[in-house]
């Protein structure tokens, strides 16, 4: 494998080339912001993004400190949720074998 550092004047044209990796999640953040905790909320999604934006709208409620639970829609087209305070952090370390 051939590889190399970039340096000096290269480096610093790739570094300003570099574009901005935020994501505006302000139409996320309204939906949130306009529920109260325990409250469902169904949003009209294009199907084929789904997941995505399931994606967009677990980020956002952990921005406000807030988590999500999943409810099964009544429509191919929507994705239901119910707003809740954040879930304490799940440990990633393997249980214990007794």
């Amino acid at each position: 494998m051939k590889w190399r550092k970039v340096t000096g004047e290269e480096r610093d044209q790739l570094l300003a080339s570099k574009k901005p990796s935020g994501f505006d999640y302000q139409p996320y953040l309204e939906v949130i912001d306009s529920a109260s905790d325990g409250e469902v909320v169904a949003v009209e999604i294009d199907a084929r993004y789904e997941r995505g934006e399931k994606i967009r709208f677990s980020r956002a409620a952990r921005l406000r400190g807030k988590s999500l639970s999943w409810l099964a829609p009544s429509e191919e087209d929507e994705v239901v949720f119910q707003l809740g305070p954040a879930k304490a952090p799940r440990s990633r370390a393997r249980r214990a074998t007794q």
